[in-house]
Parts: structure tokens; sequence; C-alpha cells
């Protein structure tokens, strides 16, 4: 099985490959996922390779841990993340998210280091209503914060159900450009605000 080809969109595009997924659980609270996929593309002789491995492990009944590796050829980047996530009761749920991603550089420039860290939080007070909030920063290139962008992303998301297929829905969104480009000191404005409002109809 072919990787997506990324030009058009076109998943069988001069490629050929194999793909292996595992899959195990050892014990209840312990689950084991693993990907090996590898494909050429037959025009140019270009061999590209994707690894990933992930457990998931259930700490107690509320708390939940998770870490996942990821490794691409294309690029040569390696991913590592790790997440926690609680969930008290059945209407609230809390995860945090952390990764660091590092790309191989070239004979001229010294490999490139990513942070991402993501704060995520859900409610449901009551079954008509759902709340959502998001915070993400993103540190790209950590060494040098002159070239790459540095973010700070935040969103709250509120949505209620008015009838038994409508639903109206609020969000805010605020960005921070935090890096030192020159792009971004001129930035205006800087943070930027977004407001959302919507209404969903569904027959």
């Amino acid at each position: 099985m072919s990787a997506p080809d990324e030009l058009d969109g076109l998943r069988a595009r001069d490629e050929a490959g194999l793909r292996v997924r595992a899959s195990m659980q050892p014990t209840p609270r312990v689950a084991v996922r693993a990907l090996a996929d590898g494909w050429r593309r037959l025009s140019f002789g270009r061999f590209d390779l994707l690894l990933f491995a992930r457990t998931d492990f259930r700490l107690a009944q509320s708390w939940r841990w998770a870490w996942w590796l990821e490794y691409r050829h294309a690029g040569r980047r390696l991913s590592w993340t790790t997440q926690l996530a609680y969930e008290p009761v059945r209407r609230v749920a809390l995860s945090w998210q952390l990764q660091h991603r590092r790309l191989e550089g070239s004979a001229a420039r010294r490999a490139q280091h990513d942070l991402v860290a993501v704060l995520n939080f859900t409610a449901r007070p009551v079954d008509l209503l759902r709340l959502r909030t998001r915070v993400r920063y993103d540190f790209e290139d950590v060494l040098d914060n002159h070239r790459l962008p540095q973010t700070l992303w935040v969103y709250i998301d509120a949505a209620l159900t008015v009838r038994e297929r409508d639903a109206l829905r609020l969000r805010y969104d605020l960005r921070a450009f935090l890096d030192e480009r020159e792009s971004t000191l001129a930035r205006v404005p800087n943070p930027e605000h977004w407001l959302w409002l919507e209404y969903v109809f569904r027959y």
C-alpha cells in the first residue's frame, strides 16, 4: 500500500511499498501499537520510510498516560510526544501534551529542535451545553528565535443545542506571535483576536 501522494492528493501515484501494523494489549491497563511503512517513488527511485510506536497506560480510573515516537525518513524528522489525560467524571476531560521534534540539519546547518505544548479542557455541565478550551504553544527552532515562528494560540468554544438538530456556537480565538523575526515585529495586530458566531441547522 503506498503512502498518500502530496503533489495532487492521489494515493496511488507513482508509488509502491509495504505497510505493516501491529497492536497488542499485554495487560488490561497497557496497550501497544506500532506501524512500519516503506514506499518507493518508481520514477525517481527514492525510498521513504515511516516508523511509529505508541504505548497507552491506564494509571487509575481517571488517569491515562501515553507516549509515542515517530520517525520520517523524508526530511529526517524524529518526534517524541507524551500525553497525560484526566477524566474525573463523565462530563469533564482534561489533557496535557508535550512534543519534541528533531529535524536533522544539512552539512551547513545544525539540527533543528521544535517544542509543542498543548492543554485541552472539555466540559458538559448540562446535556445541551458543551464547553471547550485549548491552549497551544509552538516554538520552532528553540535555539534561534529569529528564524521561524513562535506562537501561542488560545481558543474558547461554547456550543448550545437549541433544538434536536440545531446548535448555536460561539468561539473566541487569540493568537499571539512571540518570535523576533522582522515580519513578526512589524505585524499589526499582534496578538490577533477572532470571534465566531455560528448557527448549525441539520435536516
